[in-house]
């Protein structure tokens, strides 16, 4: 696709609409984050109470037309299809896409036809004014370049979340996780999902002018001896962050 200029520069804005982990937090939503180019959004993951995080957030849910999930763990993917059937009741006609690593659109499928089909023919002809329902697009898509307008362009990027686990290779082979690279206007936005320092990463950052190898992270909520001492193989921690004020 080829690439025009849009005239004058559009604002860009990243907005994380939750950055919760798999279990229940009050004061926290589902992993999600928005970037916005103008008036167009991306939505990547959509983690627990995405939808009400964008309608609190302003965002106008019929104009949603581009998801991006970075894997299959149920706390990035437990909305997902509230947001298909939101947006359509909030008046979406186009088709919405859900791009993701393979499988995605095997689940997508599974949550249309199998799930919520009865729900979708009761509101399509209870309720005609919804005027049918519209499709959603599900994609399986490879690292490299994914998606593309005249506004932005979305390129995917293989990264590790529990890689050295002790998981079979048949199950690996199916444990694909992305990243997510942004690029619109000469500005780059990396969406990291759940990974470690890896290639992945370090590809999706390339150029980017945030990037700083100095100083190194600061861990918070970490205690490997406590978790040695109670013989744990795999610790979770959730670092929160203090409120303004």
């Amino acid at each position: 696709m080829t690439r025009q200029s849009t005239g004058a520069e559009l604002p860009v804005r990243i907005q994380t609409l939750g950055t919760g982990g798999p279990r229940p937090d009050p004061e926290r939503a589902g992993p999600a984050t928005v970037v916005k180019i103008g008036d167009q959004t991306l939505l990547f993951d959509a983690g627990r109470g995405v939808v009400v995080q964008m309608v609190r957030a302003g965002i106008a849910l019929e104009s949603l037309k581009d998801i991006f999930i970075t894997h299959h763990h149920f706390n990035h993917i437990g909305d997902v299809f509230d947001v298909a059937l939101s947006t359509w009741l909030h008046g979406r006609r186009h088709a919405i896409a859900f791009r993701g690593p393979p499988d995605t659109k095997r689940i997508m499928n599974a949550l249309l036809t199998q799930v919520y089909n009865k729900d979708i023919e009761w509101r399509s002809d209870g309720e005609p004014t919804h005027g049918g329902w519209s499709a959603i697009d599900a994609i399986d898509v490879a690292p490299g370049l994914i998606a593309e307008t005249d506004r932005w362009r979305v390129f995917a990027e293989s990264v590790v979340h529990g890689h050295g686990l002790a998981f079979s290779q048949a199950f690996l082979k199916r444990w694909i996780c992305y990243g997510y690279r942004v690029e619109s206007q000469g500005k780059v936005i990396a969406i990291s999902g759940d990974t470690v320092d890896c290639g992945g990463l370090r590809r999706l950052q390339r150029r980017h002018p945030g990037v700083d190898p100095s100083p190194p992270p600061r861990r918070r909520g970490h205690d490997r001896a406590v978790a040695r001492r109670g013989g744990a193989r795999l610790s979770w921690a959730s670092d929160h962050c203090q409120r303004p004020g």
